[in-house]
C-alpha cells in the first residue's frame, strides 16, 4: 500500500512496485538513472551518490556481475591482484542453499562501488535483497529510508570488525595529518569476522559460530538475506542451509 504525507506526496514505494521496477532494469541489464560514481579519497576510493531523492523502499541498483560457484569465487580471489581488487559477493541460493557468488570485478555498472556502513549508522540508507528473476538469483539495493540527492548510498556488508570500521582507522582518517599509507597499514592489521545480517523472521536453520579470517588487499561480502521471489515459481523445499 502506498503511503503519502500531509501534502499528498508519496514517500514510501510499495514492495511490489519497487520489485517490478527492479525486474525491468535487471532484464535490460542497465543501471537506473539516479546515481553517479564519485572519487571520495585515497583511502576509501570511489563511492555511489544519489543524483535525486529516493523514497523509502525504492529500487536503486543491481549488484551486477558474473554468477559463479563459491569454489570459483575463492579461486578468483586468490588470483586477482591487489591493484585490480576484488568485488566478489558471496551468498546462498534460495533453492537448496547452494553456495554461489556474483563477481562484479569487471562489471561496468555502479553496484560494485557502493560502500559499507553499519546497519545502526545513519549512513546506512540502503538494503541489499536477494530476488529470483527468470530462474536466476540477483542482488538488488533498495532504499531503507528517504535518501536526499547528494547523499552517498551505503549498505551493511553484514561483516563485523571490518578494517575501515576500526576506531583507530577512523581517528586517523579524521586527522588531516595522517596519510593514506599510514591508514592502509592499520587497515591490513585488522581481522574480519564473517556474520549474517539480522532477518525479520526466525530462520529455519541454525547459524554456526562465525570464524575469524585475516584481511587481505580485498574483502569479501558474505550476507544472508531475506529471499524474495519475482517472476518465478516458488521453490519446492524451504530455504535450508
Amino acid at each position: 500500500m502506498a503511503m503519502f504525507d500531509a501534502c499528498g506526496v508519496q514517500y514510501h514505494v510499495p514492495a511490489a512496485e519497487a520489485r517490478k521496477e527492479a525486474d525491468h532494469y535487471i532484464k535490460l541489464k542497465l543501471d537506473k538513472d539516479g546515481c553517479e560514481v564519485k572519487h571520495i579519497n585515497d583511502v576509501i576510493g570511489k563511492g555511489v551518490f544519489a543524483k535525486k531523492d529516493y523514497k523509502k523502499g525504492e529500487f536503486i541498483l543491481e549488484y551486477d556481475g558474473e554468477l559463479i560457484s563459491r569454489r570459483e569465487g575463492e579461486n578468483r580471489e586468490k588470483n586477482y591482484s591487489s591493484a585490480l581488487g576484488s568485488y566478489i559477493f558471496f551468498f546462498k541460493s534460495p533453492q537448496g542453499g547452494k553456495k554461489l557468488c556474483i563477481d562484479g570485478t569487471f562489471s561496468k555498472r555502479m553496484g560494485r562501488f557502493v560502500n559499507d556502513a553499519p546497519r545502526h549508522d545513519h549512513q546506512c540508507n540502503a538494503d541489499m535483497e536477494k530476488l529470483f528473476i527468470d530462474y536466476r538469483p540477483v542482488l538488488v539495493l533498495f532504499a531503507r529510508r528517504f535518501i536526499k540527492a547528494g547523499e552517498e548510498i551505503r549498505y551493511d556488508y553484514g561483516v563485523k570488525n571490518l578494517p575501515w570500521r576500526c576506531k583507530k582507522v577512523l581517528d586517523m582518517h579524521m586527522n588531516s595529518s595522517s596519510n593514506a599509507n599510514d591508514i592502509n597499514r592499520e587497515i591490513k592489521s585488522c581481522s574480519v569476522v564473517l556474520t549474517r545480517l539480522p532477518t525479520k523472521r526466525k530462520l529455519p536453520f541454525k547459524i554456526t559460530k562465525p570464524s575469524k579470517l585475516p584481511i587481505k588487499e580485498y574483502w569479501m561480502q558474505d550476507v544472508s538475506l531475506q529471499v524474495l521471489s519475482l517472476g518465478a515459481p516458488p521453490p519446492r523445499k524451504p530455504f535450508s542451509q
